[in-house]
């Protein structure tokens, strides 16, 4: 099995280094410390039959054997299996006018200086099941979605409460995989 075809990966600090900067956005590397923006997504094909993979494995049993860490996987914010995701086919697409590349990429740079990691305060309060990390991780995915989809900050709370539900059942599916993973 592979991930996108990473078998293995060549610098031993490389998972140190993807743990620091997903947790706090930078990373140290010779003395010198990087500060970043950007997201990580990780992308890859499984080569097993789904079912079969469920009942003989975790959902991260893809990735190289340097990166099998609870402490990495439990930086992971959500988990959205491909499977669940619209295969892309030719009725989906448009024969009308969308946004250029370019352009599209310039308006989700431009977003990333906002926030709405507070909207749940508005409305809801976590309880005591879900620790710090598991709170940021949903505060963040519910930010974002607000963003893609009310970049003009309107929402109401009907949204923010559908958005509060996908980001939490998207992190317990990273919460469980870990649980398995550990077994």
């Amino acid at each position: 099995m592979k991930l996108a075809g990473l078998r293995r990966l060549k610098d031993a600090q490389a998972v140190q280094i993807l743990k620091d900067y997903m947790e706090t956005g930078g990373f140290a590397r010779i003395r010198e410390e990087f500060k970043g923006t950007a997201s990580l997504v990780f992308i890859g094909n499984i080569d097993y039959d789904i079912p079969e993979l469920l009942s003989i494995a975790h959902l991260f049993v893809p990735f190289p054997p340097e990166m099998q860490d609870a402490a990495f996987f439990d930086r992971f914010h959500a988990y959205i299996p491909g499977w669940e995701i619209p295969r892309m086919r030719s009725e989906i697409l448009t024969n009308h006018y969308g946004f250029v590349v370019d352009y599209f990429a310039w308006i989700l740079r431009e977003l990333r200086r906002l926030t709405f990691a507070t909207a749940i305060d508005d409305y809801f309060e976590f309880g005591k099941a879900l620790d710090q990390r598991d709170r940021d991780a949903v505060r963040k995915t519910v930010s974002g979605l607000i963003k893609l989809i009310h970049p003009d900050g309107n929402y109401i709370k009907e949204d923010v409460e559908d958005y509060l539900c996908l980001a939490l059942e998207l992190r317990r599916r990273v919460k469980e995989t870990i649980k398995e993973n550990e077994n």
